[in-house]
């Protein structure tokens, strides 16, 4: 039976997703417009019968209160911002509550990791502002 399967659903539960008698190639959009994943199905040749994908996120993180930035990587996105918002992290406590403004998915951690150390330098930080620009505009257009 084919079916209509809610990745969105899956990756926001922070669940491996299971693909299930999936002909072709499907297209995943994630929460940033500008970020697509292409997964094949298990019988595509090269996936070596894989059945569930884990993914790897580099997320942003921002501060209610001061309105400072945290850039993070973790494979279980809303566990780790209910870590982030029970003041588990030491460096992120004091600046509680946080809300996810942006996060990119990867398949391979190593990718993930080296996109985190990025974002975290000064030329990262300048992309990271520059890819959310309209949400930056809009939060001061609000204030």
């Amino acid at each position: 039976m084919l079916g209509k399967l809610n990745f969105e659903s899956a990756i926001s539960k922070g669940k491996a997703v299971q693909i299930e008698q999936i002909i072709g190639e499907v297209t995943i959009q994630t929460a940033s417009p500008s970020f697509y994943k292409t997964m094949y199905n298990k019988n595509m040749p090269g996936s070596e019968n894989s059945t569930a994908i884990m993914f790897y996120y580099v997320y942003i993180v921002q501060s209610m209160k001061n309105k400072d930035l945290y850039v993070g990587f973790t494979i279980d996105l809303k566990k780790r911002l209910q870590e982030h918002n029970r003041g588990s992290n030491f460096s992120t406590k004091p600046y509680r509550p946080w809300k996810l403004i942006h996060f990119e998915a990867y398949i391979n951690g190593s990718d993930a990791k080296r996109r985190e150390d990025y974002l975290k330098t000064s030329q990262g930080s300048r992309v990271l502002k520059r890819m959310l620009k309209d949400y930056f505009h809009f939060q001061k257009s609000k204030n």
